[in-house]
């Protein structure tokens, strides 16, 4: 039995009723688009990132401040004259090359007023808030308060005071939002920076209580090695400590005859020390005295073992 063909028209009516209806349907389903406002800037104006020369970072509860002292930078406290250490002077660098750079930030708010504090907690500009804050040449080169991340955890809320706009970013800034010494400052006991790079072969005498090693002694070479690795704790500013009476003193002298001289005191603390170090520059007299805490383990291995 022959079967029944289907009109060309019935085809072109069927597909004439399905096309009105994704038309129709398209009203109802256009694509979010966002209408904020963007803008391209610097958190740091570039124009003054070769003279930053002070860096404050703050929350609610503790603060870090960092100043630079000619090619180094330091943490120090204007308060305190036994929180004075070396800082990763390559990290700060980076973190103000890294603010001098043009990102992306789109608007979210009109206004952030202290006074509405529903808006503040909002965008975390409360008590979790970070800020940081710039100086050249003793005034202020702009200061960046940093919120919490959006639900995505990928992009941050900031504002300034200047303008108390609240904007969101790419959060790139994470790793600089903490006041931690440790996370600033520079990791090793012996500074790479204060004289410069120091090796082993630097080091061309040790004064240890009293005696006097060289390069002759067959421990010498192992010890200083290992001494240019040690590393120390920060500063531990909840310990009590005389630095009157030393339980460990060595001179490092070297061949270009600068000097790093090493003092340790005990601390309140039972197997915690206080280490001052005392780096004199040969050429230009210069004294840079700095404090770091270390532990039993790295006062043993401090300690120059004799024959």
């Amino acid at each position: 039995m022959d079967k029944k063909k289907i009109p060309l028209n019935a085809y072109l009516t069927v597909i004439c009723i399905l096309l009105a209806a994704l038309y129709s349907f398209s009203f109802f389903f256009k694509p979010t688009v966002d209408k904020r406002k963007s803008v391209k800037t610097a958190l740091l104006n570039p124009r003054y990132k070769n003279e930053i020369s002070q860096i404050q970072i703050h929350d609610s509860s503790s603060q870090l401040f960092l100043q630079k002292n000619k090619d180094v930078w330091e943490i120090v406290d204007f308060e305190n004259p036994f929180v004075k250490l070396p800082a990763d002077s390559k990290r700060i660098n980076k973190m103000i090359d890294d603010f001098s750079q043009v990102i992306g930030a789109v608007q979210v708010s009109v206004k952030v007023d202290k006074s509405d504090s529903l808006t503040s907690q909002n965008f975390g500009f409360d008590d979790s808030a970070v800020e940081i804050d710039f100086f050249a040449g003793g005034e202020s080169a702009g200061e960046i308060v940093f919120g919490k991340n959006d639900f995505t955890q990928t992009r941050r809320y900031i504002k300034t005071h200047s303008s108390n706009l609240a904007y969101e970013i790419e959060d790139f800034a994470s790793i600089y939002l903490t006041t931690s010494i440790q996370s600033w400052s520079e990791s090793g006991l012996i500074s790479q920076q204060v004289l410069g790079n120091i090796k082993a072969d630097d080091i061309q005498r040790i004064i240890a209580d009293g005696r006097t090693f060289t390069n002759s002694d067959s421990l010498y070479k192992e010890y200083v090695s290992k001494l240019l690795e040690l590393r120390h704790g920060g500063i531990n500013l909840n310990e009590q400590f005389n630095t009157e009476n030393s339980v460990y003193k060595i001179k490092l002298e070297l061949g270009n005859k600068n000097n790093i001289d090493i003092f340790v005191y005990k601390t309140s603390k039972e197997g915690n020390y206080l280490v001052q170090l005392n780096y004199l520059n040969f050429k230009t007299n210069e004294l840079s005295v700095y404090y770091e805490s270390i532990s039993e383990w790295t006062f043993s291995r401090l300690k120059y073992k004799k024959n």
